[in-house]
């Protein structure tokens, strides 16, 4: 689960929805100190793009 800095559009919503999962999780918060806030983060795609594809790569390999 993302939850950004500064999320304009869903604020609370991802912490919200990780509460409610019932299997293994993480919750990421990209900041704003690594260019990352925002819904998104447009200023920090790779950033964004790593985490993403990184957790993918964790479950898909199982």
């Amino acid at each position: 689960m993302l939850d950004y800095d500064f999320e304009q559009f869903c604020p609370g919503r991802p912490r919200q929805t990780y509460d409610l999962l019932r299997t293994r999780r993480e919750c990421v918060k990209p900041t704003k100190a690594i260019g990352a806030q925002s819904h998104c983060s447009p200023m920090a795609l790779q950033q964004h793009c790593d985490g993403v594809f990184d957790r993918l790569a964790d479950v898909l390999q199982r």
